[in-house]
């Protein structure tokens, strides 16, 4: 008996290998249908990241140049397949901005404010889609869907086989158009990525996107986008029926009065493949059939006389949802609905609260020589922290009970800064930024600075037990019934105010921060010297 060595094992290795991928290779030669294959109960969670970067030059000359990252995770989950081959289910993108730059300002902090406050950073979309990817996309058009979930031919295909695709994506968003564009595809070739063996698909865009039509009219082409050129790359998993991979770049050039480029970058990969289980699957679907019959009362009140009304009913049921179902798979991006299609309008009573709060006014000297470098820290350190700039509103008034049970209102403590926070102990970024705001309260709490952490339509034994185990010594107010949320416009935990000495808002911050930062703490230092 001879001894084998290490080569001889490597060799053999080697040669299985390569008769296992010959196999797989010879076996995809042959022409085959590609569908999708997900079942009821399917989890898919993507990561998705883009870079947008732009050169141009205005009529003047003018150089402007832009550079954006975002990261998004997107997480698809099939609720329902019925016996036609109809996929039905929903899916929430959680966008973050990496980077954001403008004319080589970092504007990072105001764009992400800026998305949170048009409720785009979650972003809900339900879906159904038959077997061969025609899709219908309700309510929001989200990006990944023009690449990752292709449609598919009907018919078999093999190497070399093209075909063209029109995406119709009706948004019911007031003013909407449907978006229709054609894509070709192709099947380069079949490869093994990872434990897949995928199909390899190239997908082109047309050389310049047609119109948009939509209720009975035409939308012209953008005429600042002179052409556009892009190619992606979709690895479409055979034995399982999904995208596992895309990868490509969109390049359009700009025509009069503006030259330049726009080059956009995206990747996006398959992260994790779950199913719910029979209780999870069950409630996943009662939760999206009563966001769909909100949005349908939604539409209804769109073509209806009593719009008005109508409206308030789907706002109300968006609202009782996220109330109901705190810890719902849907919840955030139902508060990204609500803020996307019912905006809070309110009239500026003011320009600009810093304006007001501090006036460049000659004949006050001791004011006029340090507003302006006033105004400018106090924009830079709102940017930094990524805290939008109110319009100057006064703040509503307000009584809530605090732990001990002492009434207090809004209005008693004018002539103070107030840091209004609201929150609930459930919440998991709430908790994250607790500590740095009981970092901040004890700085500043013996001077002109108020903290109210508002909570939110829990008992008074749970906010107590929860402000003793944490150590918490900032004041908590209890909103039993959420009205003082509801007249804040909080849709999304934490969400913080700040509040000038006149009592109009200064600025606002949705989602966690680190209070205790240095840029924290200059900004209320800034705040209290305004007099």
């Amino acid at each position: 008996m001879t001894k084998q060595t290490p080569i001889d094992f490597l060799l053999i290795f080697f040669i299985a290998a390569f008769s296992l991928n010959s196999g797989y290779k010879a076996l995809a030669e042959k022409p085959i249908i590609l569908t999708y294959k997900l079942r009821a109960g399917d989890v898919l969670t993507y990561k998705q990241e883009m870079q947008i970067t732009a050169e141009a030059s205005g009529a003047t000359g003018e150089k402007m140049t832009g550079n954006t990252k975002t990261a998004t995770e997107i997480t698809f989950i099939v609720t329902e397949v019925t016996d036609e081959g109809l996929i039905v289910g929903g899916s929430v993108a959680n966008t973050k901005v990496i980077s954001a730059l403008y004319r080589g300002a970092d504007i990072t902090g105001a764009m992400s404010e800026q998305i949170n406050q048009k409720g785009m950073r979650y972003q809900l979309s339900l879906f159904s889609m038959r077997q061969n990817g025609k899709m219908t996309i309700l309510p929001q058009q989200v990006e990944q869907n023009l690449t990752g979930w292709l449609i598919l031919p009907d018919k078999p295909i093999k190497i070399g086989d093209s075909w063209t695709q029109e995406l119709s994506h009706q948004i019911p968003l007031p003013q909407s158009p449907e978006f229709k564009v054609g894509l070709t595809a192709t099947l380069l070739s079949f490869q093994r990525v990872g434990r897949y063996n995928t199909a390899k698909i190239e997908v082109t865009t047309p050389p310049r996107y047609p119109a948009m039509k939509g209720k009975g009219k035409v939308f012209p082409r953008n005429p600042l986008i002179k052409e556009s050129e892009g190619k992606f790359i979709i690895f479409f998993a055979e034995d399982e029926g999904i995208p596992i991979k895309v990868e490509g770049t969109v390049t359009q050039s700009m025509g009069a009065p503006i030259s330049g480029k726009i080059k956009t970058r995206m990747d996006m990969e398959l992260t994790t493949w779950e199913r719910l289980s029979k209780s999870e699957l069950k409630q996943a679907r009662k939760e999206l059939q009563t966001i769909e019959t909100a949005i349908k009362t939604v539409e209804e009140a769109r073509t209806s006389k009593g719009a008005k009304s109508e409206y308030n009913k789907a706002q109300t049921a968006l609202q009782k949802f996220a109330s109901i179902y705190p810890k719902s798979r849907w919840r955030q991006g139902v508060e990204g609905l609500i803020a996307q299609i019912f905006p809070v309008q309110r009239k500026p009573e003011k320009e600009s609260v810093i304006a007001e709060e501090l006036p460049d006014s000659p004949g006050n000297p001791s004011r006029s020589l340090s507003s302006s470098e006033a105004k400018a820290g106090l924009d830079e350190y709102m940017s930094s922290l990524g805290i939008a700039k109110s319009d100057g509103e006064k703040a509503p008034d307000f009584t809530l009970e605090t732990l001990e049970g002492k009434s207090v209102s809004l209005s008693d403590y004018r002539g103070k800064i107030v840091f209004l926070n609201f929150w609930a102990t459930w919440c998991p970024p709430c908790r994250k930024e607790m500590p740095s705001m009981e970092k901040l309260y004890q700085k500043f709490k013996d001077r002109d600075f108020v903290m109210l952490a508002v909570d939110l339509k829990e008992s008074r034994e749970k906010v107590k037990k929860f402000m003793e185990d944490y150590k918490l010594n900032f004041p908590a107010l209890l909103d039993s019934k959420g009205k003082v949320g509801n007249i804040y416009s909080v849709w999304s935990i934490p969400t913080t105010y700040l509040i000038g000495r006149s009592g109009r808002i200064i600025g606002k911050a949705v989602g966690a921060r680190d209070w205790a930062s240095e840029d924290a703490f200059n900004l209320i230092e800034e705040l209290l010297k305004i007099r």
